[in-house]
Formats: C-alpha cells, sequence, structure tokens
C-alpha cells in the first residue's frame, strides 16, 4: 500500500511540473482529466482495500 501510494505521490509531482514546462497544452482539458483519475486512485488506494486487506484477515 505504501509503495503505490509513494508512485501515485511521484506521480502527481511529475504532473505539476509537466504543468509548469508544458505551457502550450490547454490545462483544463489534459492535466485537470489526469489529475481528476489521480485524484481517484488516491482515494481508492487510500481507502481500505476490501479485495486485499479484509479478505487477508478474514481468511485468518
Amino acid at each position: 500500500m505504501e509503495s503505490i501510494s509513494n508512485r501515485l505521490l511521484r506521480l502527481s509531482e511529475r504532473m505539476q511540473q509537466w504543468q509548469h514546462k508544458d505551457k502550450l497544452h490547454s490545462r483544463l482539458s489534459i492535466s485537470g482529466q489526469y489529475s481528476e483519475r489521480l485524484e481517484s486512485a488516491c482515494t481508492l488506494y487510500s481507502s481500505p482495500d476490501k479485495h486485499g486487506m479484509d479478505a487477508n484477515q478474514s481468511s485468518l
């Protein structure tokens, strides 16, 4: 779980850097979609993993 969250943080940092570097692309269309996807992914991984953690705990 920690490795995935760290990867998402690194991706978000890279996205911010690309936004500052790429001024030709429209931020609303391109970076907006990626930011929404990153936020949804962060909420999915930050929330307790029902398929992984709960399944392992219930099996024990």
